[in-house]
């Protein structure tokens, strides 16, 4: 008898999901883009050294990240997915940024590691309402502007669309024997339902905007947001001086500061 692939599940119920592990019988549930937030958390230190320092990823470090992705969303560290291999879009996308050539490795880390550039560089470029009336400026610097969705397109492939019912609402979800084409499908799903989207700058997590709220710069989460708050006052020290002078002006408690009392 045929042995039955396992395949992993991503179900969706507007701006939550649910991701379900066949391999492991493990269930995550949260806000959108939980597969995005947990590739990009954990590859962020190599992202960053590329995008601001322009420091060619080392393909040793892109193991141990992309390892460690699989092993907090999977409960294994076993990379499930093959790499695509498209050497070009990829010797030009860190050409670009770093200004030398990858250098080629027998696991593939350097297309593991464009792909995941992309994805970044996508989400941002299509879903960040700032980047998109920007006029898509900075994204499309080093992604291009014709093959910038190569890899969306071939991982897009790689997953099924399956309609279903949730709390009485019509929804689908989207299955796969790997793990990286599902993070793709969270993309797909934000683009047809026209969310707004972006990359918190603190905890690299994918957050949505409000409807009423395209000014939001971060995900939101309280050290996030002291983060923020550290940055727009210049550093610790400005911050530090302006708490001391809004628990001050407010008797140390957050909000506005009470009326005054008066004798009637």
């Amino acid at each position: 008898m045929e042995k039955k692939e396992s395949l992993n599940l991503l179900i969706y119920d507007r701006e939550y999901e649910l991701f379900f592990s066949s391999r492991q019988q493990k269930i995550i549930y949260g806000k959108n883009f939980i597969l995005c937030s947990a590739l990009f958390r954990n590859l962020y230190v190599i992202i960053e050294d590329v995008l601001r320092d322009g420091k060619m990823p080392a393909a040793a470090a892109v193991e141990d990240a992309l390892r460690s992705f699989y092993r907090e969303v999977n409960q294994d560290d076993e990379i499930l997915d093959m790499p695509i291999t498209a050497w070009n879009l990829t010797s030009k996308m860190l050409y670009w940024l770093c200004g030398s050539d990858p250098e080629p490795d027998e696991q593939g880390m350097v297309f593991y590691f464009a792909e995941a550039l992309g994805l970044y560089g996508l989400i941002v470029t299509w879903l960040d309402p700032w980047e998109v009336a920007g006029g898509q400026v900075n994204s499309k610097k080093w992604l291009g502007d014709e093959e910038n969705n190569f890899f969306f397109r071939k991982r897009c492939r790689q997953f099924h669309v399956n309609p279903t019912v949730i709390n009485k609402q019509f929804t689908y979800y989207h299955d796969s024997p790997g793990i990286l084409p599902l993070c793709w499908a969270e993309l797909l799903y934000a683009l047809q339902q026209k969310q707004k989207a972006s990359i918190c700058l603190y905890c690299n997590n994918v957050y949505l905007f409000p409807s009423n709220n395209y000014q939001k710069g971060n995900c939101g989460q309280p050290a996030c947001r002291r983060a923020n708050l550290i940055q727009k006052h210049g550093g610790i020290k400005g911050y530090n001086a302006w708490e001391a002078e809004r628990k001050k002006n407010s008797s140390g408690k957050r909000g506005r500061p009470r009326k005054s009392q008066t004798n009637r």
